[in-house]
């Protein structure tokens, strides 16, 4: 299984002089989590915490900081793009320099990663945040 094998041989190593207990936060996806992981993460003081499904737009740290930040500046490129040349598609040739540009913007603005545990209330955690946001919000009825 992949994610055990990254949880024993780069996680649970990285994590040897991290002050316990420290916490691995996963996306709740059953792939992740065997009894085999679940004896080590409680040997090693490692708490893991599965988010709840469909939470990715309110909880997951990477796809509110990290990838929210990335498709806005794709757009943004795509849009400059569109607008110096007054192309209307993407061409096949121009993918990799825009990629480029897109690994470049994200080279100098790797914090976003951070920011997204401080945005989810995650880290630090945000009790308040997490009440309000997310568990206790009323459904709308349609």
């Amino acid at each position: 299984d992949f994610f055990e094998q990254w949880f024993k041989k780069f996680f649970v190593p990285n994590a040897e002089n991290v002050l316990k207990p420290c916490v691995l936060f996963l996306d709740g996806h059953n792939s992740h989590l065997s009894s085999e992981t679940v004896i080590l993460a409680m040997e090693k003081k490692i708490d893991i915490i599965c988010l709840p499904p469909h939470s990715s737009s309110a909880l997951q740290p990477l796809d509110v900081g990290l990838f929210k930040g990335m498709k806005t500046e794709w757009r943004t490129i795509l849009r400059k793009l569109y607008r110096e040349s007054r192309m209307t598609s993407l061409q096949k040739g121009h993918f990799p320099v825009l990629l480029s540009l897109l690994f470049n913007y994200m080279f100098d603005h790797a914090g976003l990663a951070l920011i997204g545990f401080t945005k989810t209330g995650l880290c630090p955690l945000n009790r308040r945040w997490l009440r309000t946001k997310f568990w206790f919000q009323p459904q709308s009825v349609v």
